[in-house]
């Protein structure tokens, strides 16, 4: 079991070069990587379309991810790829059998260019893509405690049952609130970790969304795109100088 936080995108690198293959109007290139799921990229073009990350030397990446797309729903294949130097090198390559984030974990790769392929039919268009992301990962040292609540299955809704005057259930209304959990590591947790490597982690998640999942072994399928739910507490010394750490958070699983 290996619980994964993912954070680290190279698109939105200070020093990347980011090339879509093309972009609608009012669906710019850069709307797959500014964070936020109500804008999104589609190319202007039918037929394949990449969208590319490009660096003046070798960048650390061992995850991707794809968020509020349709290639389920359309049939669209994609593949995850990296420039070895003189050919397009295939990552993973899989048609989606529903629109679910899609994420990705394999030995990392140092290299100069990364790529999204998507090898979609003549005449046909790519539909959105909200979120494109690659990069380092970080693995938690820990899995998730007990009574950690699996993601895709916290069922967490309002509900507003219409109901007959004889107490007859008429029909039910479902007001998603997204997914919520918590990511926890026990009090056994080294100090300089925690101020080198959940720190920078922290600092991103107080602004910005991340990718996570409670086991890329067995369940990377319940991947969420979460973000942090109220002011975050701070890790706290236990006995022995060794840390805990707690987030609430809240995410969406497509």
């Amino acid at each position: 079991m290996a619980a994964t936080i993912a954070y680290n995108n190279l698109f939105t690198d200070s020093s990347a070069t980011v090339t879509a293959s093309s972009a609608a109007t009012n669906f710019d290139a850069a709307n797959a990587y500014d964070w936020w799921l109500y804008d999104a990229w589609k190319p202007s073009a039918t037929g394949p379309a990449t969208f590319e990350v490009s660096f003046a030397s070798n960048q650390a990446c061992d995850y991707f991810g794809i968020v509020g797309h349709t290639l389920g729903t359309d049939g669209h294949p994609y593949s995850f790829e990296y420039w070895d130097g003189s050919a397009w090198q295939v990552v993973q390559a899989a048609t989606p059998s529903n629109d679910n984030i899609i994420f990705g974990v394999f030995t990392q790769q140092n290299r100069t260019k990364y790529r999204f392929n998507f090898n979609v039919p003549a005449g046909q268009t790519l539909g959105q893509i909200a979120q494109l992301m690659c990069g380092a990962r970080l693995d938690l040292p820990y899995g998730m405690q007990p009574g950690f609540p699996i993601p895709n299955m916290t069922y967490n809704y309002n509900v507003q049952n219409q109901e007959s005057i004889g107490g007859l259930l008429l029909g039910s209304t479902l007001i998603a609130k997204g997914e919520k959990f918590e990511i926890a590591q026990p009090g056994v947790l080294d100090p300089t970790y925690v101020r080198s490597t959940l720190k920078p982690f922290l600092d991103h998640a107080i602004e910005k969304p991340f990718l996570f999942c409670w086991d890329t072994t067995n369940y990377i399928n319940e991947t969420v795109y979460a973000h942090i739910d109220g002011p975050p507490p701070p890790p706290t010394h236990e006995s022995g100088l060794h840390m805990t750490f707690k987030l609430p958070c809240v995410g969406v699983t497509k």
